[in-house]
């Protein structure tokens, strides 16, 4: 055998090895990075009433935590305007930050209310915004959430949120 074919030969690929297995930690940078692989798993949340209650539980426990909330996106030609979590008048008031998805959220929502008014869907994101920026204009009683993906429509009356539960 020639020196050329002992080379060749003897210079086989090496065994592929196995993946390590993802930490939590990587599944949650993953889950930011691409919103569209929806790696979660969803149990019942707290309750969206009474409104005061659900506020001080997503501003502390909720704030790192991937959430799926049943909101109305209210919107106009020029763009979302804005969503409402809850009903009636306990409902609270958002400012929905789509910086992260990549297509808009006022881009996806034809898709499944039509062109013209409130729309009522599931979204998937964070409490606060993407990148917290000044606030220029007047005081709001809105609360940021940054939505990373539009699910789908809501059916019925949901009483609770969602929150992403622990991997089986």
């Amino acid at each position: 055998m020639s020196l050329l074919s002992l080379i060749v030969l003897g210079c086989g690929t090496p065994a592929a090895q196995p993946p390590e297995p993802a930490t939590e930690e990587a599944l949650r940078a993953e889950q930011k990075t691409n919103p569209e692989s929806s790696m979660s798993t969803f149990i019942d949340g707290p309750a969206l009433s009474p409104s005061t209650e659900l506020l001080e539980w997503l501003k502390s426990d909720g704030s790192d935590q991937l959430l799926k909330l049943p909101v109305e996106v209210s919107r106009s030609v020029l763009g979302v305007t804005g969503g409402t979590l809850g009903w009636g008048d306990d409902a609270l008031q958002l400012k929905l930050d789509d910086t992260a998805m990549g297509v808009g959220l006022f881009d996806r929502l034809p898709q499944h209310c039509g062109d013209e008014g409130p729309c009522h869907v599931w979204l998937e994101g964070y409490w606060g915004e993407t990148v917290p920026m000044p606030d220029l204009g007047p005081p709001s009683d809105s609360h940021p959430f940054s939505v990373r993906r539009l699910v789908g429509l809501v059916e019925g009356e949901p009483e609770r949120i969602q929150v992403a539960g622990p991997e089986a």
